[in-house]
């Protein structure tokens, strides 16, 4: 709905006001005192559930939202934080594989970043897609695998394996003068293909090269 200066604008300041080391609360500033005018949320202590917490789910989601922006870096930088494994595992008091619903926010005071309602998220769904389907950049459409990858710049060469109606993908990427999102080329099977979208494929095993750059 929103022009691009504006989405921008949108996720810049959901970052200045929510962003954590853990991820993004789902408010800020949390309620500190219970307000019938407004209901269940503010009878949460500060910096827990809705009141403020670090929501996983909600933060994939804006994960997302900044590849689509062609924001790779900040992409990957909150992706990373949202990582279980990105947490202190005796602060985060949660297994350090698993995804918490949510980790206590900034209005927590010394509890924040310690996690919550473990194995009860579709965090782990929803991250899955983030980096296949919008930071690797590859996305399944009706009439084939739209390639768009949206990166840190710092990576130079990335690669991953993907099955798509009965084929196996192995596709690598190039990335040599570090954009964060961008295509110059795709090779299919050694063939210098048209635009960004491959085909249906034509046999059980395929190969992909992308070079990433401005077209």
């Amino acid at each position: 709905i929103a022009d691009p200066k504006r989405l921008d604008t949108c996720l810049d300041s959901v970052e200045k006001h929510m962003g954590t080391p853990y991820g993004l609360t789902n408010l800020a500033s949390a309620y500190t005192e219970y307000d019938p005018s407004i209901g269940l949320i503010t009878g949460f202590r500060a910096g827990w559930k809705e009141n403020g917490a670090v929501f996983s789910h909600a933060s994939s989601f804006n994960v997302v939202a900044r590849a689509v922006r062609g924001r790779g870096r900040d992409a990957v930088d909150l992706f990373r934080r949202i990582l279980p494994s990105s947490k202190p595992a005796d602060h985060y008091m949660v297994e350090s594989y698993v995804y918490s619903q949510f980790c206590a926010g900034p209005g927590s005071g010394s509890a924040h970043g310690q996690g919550a309602y473990h194995w009860l998220t579709g965090t782990a769904a929803w991250m899955f897609r983030a980096m296949t389907d919008y930071i690797i950049g590859v996305r399944p459409e009706l009439q084939g695998l739209r390639i768009r990858p949206v990166v840190d710049p710092t990576w130079k060469s990335f690669s991953m394996k993907r099955v798509f109606r009965g084929a196996t993908y192995q596709f690598a990427f190039e990335n040599p003068n570090g954009v964060e999102t961008g295509v110059r080329q795709i090779y299919l099977d050694g063939e210098l293909i048209d635009g960004t979208l491959l085909p249906l494929p034509t046999q059980k095993r395929h190969h992909v090269l992308v070079v990433m750059g401005h077209a």
